[in-house]
């Protein structure tokens, strides 16, 4: 040891030279690694930018290099302000640009992990500065907060775009059955630069508002009234889309007048027009078409449609499945899907917006008038005990003409101690009439069981009427609030139907039945709720809440039902009903929150007391009182990896409590080879919802990787308990039911369950200077139901697989590619012969290109291809759409558009439902083959513009 030492230091003379000499190494050393210690570390830079009047000016482009090199970007938020990671710590030049503003250069000193360089102000105007080619890509996608932003820039579109062009085009966004869904969830608001448009239908803002106008879109899980009162995570949300205007079009007029002549009488009137002016805003949409375009969902249809009103298709599915049993008229005379039938639109539109002081004030109507005419043919098979599966056969047709009004508005108030109220009332009011006929056979294999022929007649109305009121009011001690939320929910539904059918028994029965049936519907229904909240910090990071929840519903419902074939025409009590429900529940919750740096959580558990009290006269006359109590715990945590990187948890629970229709015991007889009742003996269902969600956005390599999954259990979920009769028979109350019928009820029952995942993964292709797009989703479940007094297990499972490529070749050029994959499947644990599969191969070739900037070329080509349908119904679509267009006028303001939709005359509609009893295909009429030429007249005046956009 000693020699070694005398080694490195040496001894006597020689010891000091040797000291300097291993100090000269250890320094040289050090100088050797530093660069590698100080480039290695990375560094976060932010910063708020505001204009000379001190207001924050959002949607900057913030971009940052090193010795001339890209090394990050990103954009200013809502409030300013901007957020760039991972600089390597040196010499930074920072560079600011957005239209309007002139260009900032900065040179900073990277030199700390965390930089803060305040405020930034830029000034307004334009400067003329010689062209620079970067060869860098903004960020596309960015996370703020819990918020997806895409810059609309990032994405091309044809010139007079509309939202819904724009908004298809992003990552994690799409289109299934008619609905537009964002992050593996439907979307149910889409607000614009944070407010309302005509209330919470997408269809009517995405359809209206140019493309040109958007600056980002942004999407969110809007929390509900309460909960963004409190601060605290209710687990109630709505997937929810912001549009945010480029401050360019914020004061201006614009919008587009449309009017086109076709074919066989093929006609289209619509305009738009928009007067923004600071936050005054007015919107009037006109549309009168007769080739299938609306301008509302059937999820605005007041409810007529759901439980109450009544479905000839049976319950506890989806689509033609839904809604489950109801009282006497078709689903159908309520419902007006632009993809089914041909229709006949007239509708009109006024939004109104405006902030005065404290008050902020959004204020729509919205009446819509169409008629429908619709063919079907369907398919159902049933999941039978006997050997041969019963499956029954049906065509039908269908014209109705439906009315509905919408009106909505909100009234927030906020002080300077933000003390709020908030008051949101709408209502909707509808009138239905429509005529429908079919012919259904039900049998088994080449073999005729009976034979039903219905002609009806229908004619309802309804309203319904919902105001929520908020008060929050912030308490001297910071973080210290108590609120008060307060709803009221009236509805009431009234119509009339007259039935007539001629039902064939099978070969050994005495006759067939030919009768008619008048029946008539009023039902009422009230709900109260109130909720008061009382919210207090614990430390700077933590709070406690505790609530108090008093909810009161009333409901009514009268079905008194007349039979016209004898002469007395005397009330039928086996098909009559006078029933009435009344529940009531008290809520205590106590939730805490904490947040702190990266991670955010919400805890909660609430004790609920509940009692269902059900009345009712026909057939029988009696009672029922059930009470409930249940814990109803919840909770969510997030955690930020990063700026552009977050993970979030939720679980909830909650009470489903049964329809009124589920409880009235009534016979539905409007198809004697289905017949419904309900069941006065239900119990409230408990579901568990969990869910898992995951975003990471790479502003460098400008990708997009989003994963979800989500899961529902239900425990004593509401199910079908279905009888088919296996001879002819009757009910105890001498209702006939004859061989292969069914005869269905409702029950609870455990074990109902789904599962779905989905991920979305969009990165760019620079090279053919385009963006990939894809996204995979898996959905299993489990439906169980009795048939024929034995559990059977439905168990489905659906896959798909999308790619989508979106080229931008170049300012005249776009072409997308769309390839979709869906597959399912069905399994029964009681009859494994009725186990189905089913594919469906949709693959679209969209092109786009201008010539000149005066000619436009559109081709749109759909290939769908069907495996695994019933017998006679078409498996394959072939569809193409062509267009050809020339602008012209001033700024090209003008447009003559020629268009032939379905040129090889194949579009078709298919569906295939899956439900605990069956499984079911479907086909209808729809828009074919039509040519039509149109002109476009583009409105567009914005003040404080040189040239006009």
């Amino acid at each position: 040891m000693k020699k070694s030492l005398l080694l490195v230091f040496g001894s006597g003379k020689n010891k000091t030279k040797n000291k300097l000499r291993v100090r000269k190494l250890l320094w040289l050393a050090i100088f050797a690694i530093a660069p590698f210690i100080v480039f290695g570390q990375s560094a976060t830079v932010k910063g708020r930018i505001k204009d000379v009047m001190k207001e924050p000016i959002p949607g900057i482009l913030v971009t940052a290099f090193q010795d001339s090199k890209y090394v990050g970007g990103s954009r200013s938020d809502d409030s300013g302000v901007f957020i760039l990671e991972n600089l390597p710590q040196k010499v930074t030049t920072l560079k600011f640009k957005y239209l309007g503003y002139q260009d900032l250069q900065l040179n900073i000193e990277v030199s700390a992990k965390n930089m803060d360089l305040g405020v930034i102000v830029l000034k307004t105007g334009l400067q003329n500065i010689p062209e620079v080619v970067i060869e860098a890509q903004s960020p596309t996608a960015t996370l703020s907060g819990d918020t997806s932003e895409y810059q609309a820039d990032s994405y091309k579109t044809n010139p007079d775009a509309s939202a819904e062009d724009l908004i298809k085009k992003m990552p994690s966004i799409s289109e299934n059955n008619g609905k537009l869904q964002a992050e593996g969830e439907d979307v149910k608001k889409v607000l614009v630069d944070g407010k309302p448009f005509f209330g919470d239908d997408p269809s009517v803002v995405l359809k209206n508002l140019p493309a040109e106008v958007i600056q980002k879109i942004q999407i969110y899980d809007q929390a509900s009234d309460q909960s963004q009162a409190s601060g605290f995570d209710d687990g109630n949300t709505s997937k929810t889309i912001n549009i945010v205007t480029k401050l360019a079009f914020r004061n201006g007029t614009f919008g587009r007048v449309v009017g086109g002549a076709g074919d066989n009488d093929k006609w289209k009137l619509a305009g738009n027009l928009n007067r923004f002016k600071d936050k005054k805003r007015m919107t009037l949409l006109l549309n009168a078409n007769n080739i299938n375009e609306q301008n509302f969902l059937s999820d605005d249809l007041l409810g007529v449609v759901g439980t109450s009103s009544g479905n000839s298709r049976g319950g506890g599915g989806r689509g033609r499945g839904s809604g489950g049993q109801g009282t006497y008229g078709d689903v159908s005379n309520f419902l007006i899907d632009q993809s089914n039938g041909i229709s006949k639109t007239h509708a009109s539109g006024l939004n109104y917006s405006d902030t005065w002081k404290n008050l902020d004030f959004t204020g729509s109507y919205f009446v819509n008038r169409s008629k429908n005419l619709t063919t079907s043919r369907l398919n159902r098979q049933y999941y039978n005990l006997e050997d041969a599966g019963i499956q029954y056969v049906e065509t039908g047709l269908l014209s109705s003409t439906n009315l509905n009004h919408r009106a909505n508005l909100q009234v927030e108030w906020k002080n300077k101690s933000n003390d709020q109220i908030t008051f949101k009332p709408n209502i909707t009011f509808q009138t239905n009439s429509g005529t429908s006929g079919s012919i259904g056979i039900n049998g088994s294999e080449n073999l005729s069981l009976n034979t039903i022929q219905n002609d009806q007649s229908t004619t309802f109305e309804g309203y319904h009427l919902y105001m929520p009121l908020l008060m929050r009011k912030n308490l001297k001690k910071k973080g210290r609030v108590v609120s008060l939320y307060i709803k009221t929910d009236i509805g009431a539904k009234k119509g009339n139907s007259d039935y007539t059918y001629d039902f064939s028994f099978t070969e050994d029965s005495a006759s067939n039945i030919l009768n008619s049936l008048n029946a008539k519907l009023d039902q009422n229904e009230r709900a109260f709720s109130g909720q008061f909240t009382y919210t207090e910090p614990v430390t700077k990071n933590s709070q406690v809440n505790v609530s108090y929840e008093k909810n009161i519903s009333r409901s009514n419902s009268d079905l008194l039902t007349t039979n016209l074939s004898n002469q007395t025409e005397k009330i039928d009590s086996a098909l009559s009903s006078y029933f009435n429900s009344m529940f009531h529940s008290d809520e205590i919750k106590l939730a805490y929150r904490y947040s702190k740096n990266k991670v955010r959580m919400d805890v909660r558990i609430a004790y609920q007391k509940a009692t269902l009290n059900n009345s009712y006269q026909y057939p029988e006359e009696g009672k029922i009182k059930r009470p409930f109590t249940s814990f109803l715990p919840g909770a969510s945590l997030q955690y930020k990896f990063s700026q552009n990187s977050n993970i979030m948890f939720r679980y909830r629970t909650s009470n489903n409590i049964p329809s009124v229709s589920q409880l009235q015991e009534v016979i539905v007889y409007n198809n004697p080879t289905m017949l419904y009742s309900g069941n006065s003996g239900l119990k409230q269902s408990f579901e568990n919802n969990f869910s898992l969600r995951y975003k990471n956005m790479n502003r460098v390599k400008n990708t997009v990787l989003f994963a979800y999954i989500g899961s529902s259990i239900y425990q004593n979920a509401t199910v079908n308990n279905s009888f088919i009769a296996r001879e002819d028979t009757f009910l105890t109350n001498e209702i006939p039911v004859t061989k292969g019928s069914q005869v269905s009820t409702f029950q609870n029952l455990n074990g109902k369950y789904n599962l779905r995942a989905f991920v979305n993964y969009t990165f760019p292709l620079k090279k053919l200077k385009s963006k990939m797009n894809l996204a995979l989703s898996s959905s299993i479940g489990n439906s169980p139901s009795v048939i024929n007094d034995q559990v059977n297990n439905s168990f489905s499972q659906v896959n798909s697989l999308n790619l989508s490529l979106n080229s931008t070749i170049s300012s005249a050029l776009e072409i997308i590619l769309n390839s979709k994959t869906l597959s399912g499947s069905s399994k029964n644990s009681i009859q494994t012969s009725n186990n189905n599969r089913y594919l469906n191969q949709n693959s679209s070739f969209k092109l786009n290109y201008i010539y000149k900037k005066k000619w436009l070329i559109n081709a749109d080509l759909n290939h769908n291809v069907y495996s695994g349908l019933s017998n006679g119904l078409q498996n394959e679509v072939l569809m193409l759409n062509l267009a050809a267009a020339y602008k012209f006028l001033k700024d090209q303001r003008a447009e003559l558009r020629f268009l032939v939709f379905d040129v090889f005359n194949q579009n078709n509609v298919l569906n295939r439902v899956f439900t605990e009893n069956y499984f079911e295909d479907s086909q209808t009429n729809i828009l074919k083959r039509y040519f039509m030429a149109t002109f476009t007249y583009n409105i567009k005046y914005f003040q404080n513009s040189e040239k006009q956009p």
